[in-house]
């Protein structure tokens, strides 16, 4: 099994009351970064909509804490397939 970066994955920062607080689509090479994000505890999660648009498995929500000194949270990767 090989594994790719894949562009275009639209993701989603979802903050403890279920909202949205930011989308993003990934790069060329499957890189994503959300800017700015308020000091708190999040989901990231591929959007539910391009999941039934493709039919693809849902892959697990990814639980992600922002602390309040600039942290940089890296390694949150998803496993596409359908």
């Amino acid at each position: 099994t090989s594994v790719n970066g894949v562009s275009n994955v639209e993701l989603q920062l979802v903050n403890t009351n279920g909202e949205v607080v930011q989308q993003v689509k990934t790069a060329f090479d499957g890189f994503y970064l959300f800017t700015n994000v308020p000091p708190g505890r999040y989901v990231v999660r591929v959007s539910p909509d391009q999941i039934k648009r493709l039919n693809l498995k849902e892959p697990p929500d990814r639980e992600v804490v922002i602390e309040g000194n600039g942290t940089i949270v890296g390694g949150v990767d998803f496993t596409i397939s359908n």
